[in-house]
């Protein structure tokens, strides 16, 4: 199952509330320019890693991240901040039954735009992208007795790239949000082009 890579269980975590917020419901926002609104950005180096569980290595981000065996293969996590508001998330998962029809039923709001075949390990690769639309929310209820507030979610872009390696079937995820995205294409490109496999 590829429930880690949806918006809520990778962190995003809102209790959607029906009832007003304990304040006036503020007006949107006004539209603004994306690019001029950014604010400060992270610099993103990258660290050769291995997702051993599923004889895998590859690049991420400098930075901590999380590796954990299943019984069969693994998956490897890492957030990444950008901003204040912002952050990048990595989602590798090697397992029996992965593929990218279950990453699109976990993101069923999504547009998806496929992209060209790519080839990994001398294998073919098949990669989507999934253009998440920006949600206001009406209200958030905090667990820890914060008072409710309307809340947001930006647009965000989830690439993804599927091959198979021996028995396992690998779908790796570049979780960003969409504004940013161009200012981390070579990173992204270096995170999806960097993949080798040991032998099977």
């Amino acid at each position: 199952m590829l429930g880690l890579v949806t918006r809520s269980a990778l962190g995003v975590v809102w209790t959607l509330a029906l009832a007003a917020c304990a304040k006036a419901e503020a007006p949107p926002p006004a539209p603004v320019d994306p690019a001029a609104a950014l604010g400060p950005t992270a610099t993103l180096a990258m660290q050769r890693v291995r997702l051993e569980p599923a004889g895998l290595a590859l690049d991420i981000v400098e930075g901590p991240h999380s590796v954990t065996a299943w019984d069969v293969g693994g998956v490897l996590i890492q957030t990444v901040p950008l901003s204040d508001d912002d952050v990048l998330r990595i989602v590798v998962r090697a397992g029996e039954e992965e593929s990218l029809a279950e990453l699109r039923r976990d993101h069923p709001d999504a547009h998806p735009r496929p992209r060209a075949a790519a080839r990994v390990c001398g294998r073919p690769a098949r990669r989507l992208d999934l253009l998440e639309d920006e949600v206001f929310i009406e209200c958030i209820e905090y667990a820890d007795g914060r008072p409710s507030e309307p809340g947001y979610i930006p647009a965000t872009t989830v690439t993804a790239q599927s091959f198979a390696h021996g028995r396992l079937r690998v779908v790796a995820v570049w979780d960003i949000p969409t504004a940013l995205r161009d200012r981390y294409r070579a990173q992204e490109r270096r995170f999806f082009d960097s993949f080798a496999c040991d032998a099977s």
